[in-house]
């Protein structure tokens, strides 16, 4: 698949790193939160085992936007 750029006016630069960071932090509550609960329920949750490494590859590509940004600046 080709690579998509994005054209950003500099003026929303700043905008759109903080709507990444929020996302970001968003992100890790939930893994925190999926990991607590799969550490106390343990195989109740069975259902939810593939979900923390789905928010680690989320994380990851907010990461990578967000250091992708930080390079243009």
């Amino acid at each position: 698949m080709p690579a998509i750029n994005l054209t950003i006016e500099p003026d929303d630069v700043a905008a759109i790193r903080g709507l990444l960071l929020k996302m970001r932090a968003a992100e890790l509550s939930e893994l925190r939160r999926v990991q607590t609960q799969l550490s106390v329920y343990g195989d109740r949750r069975a259902s939810m085992e593939g979900q923390p490494a789905a928010i680690s590859a989320r994380i990851e590509l907010l990461t990578r936007l967000l250091d992708q940004i930080g390079q243009e600046r």
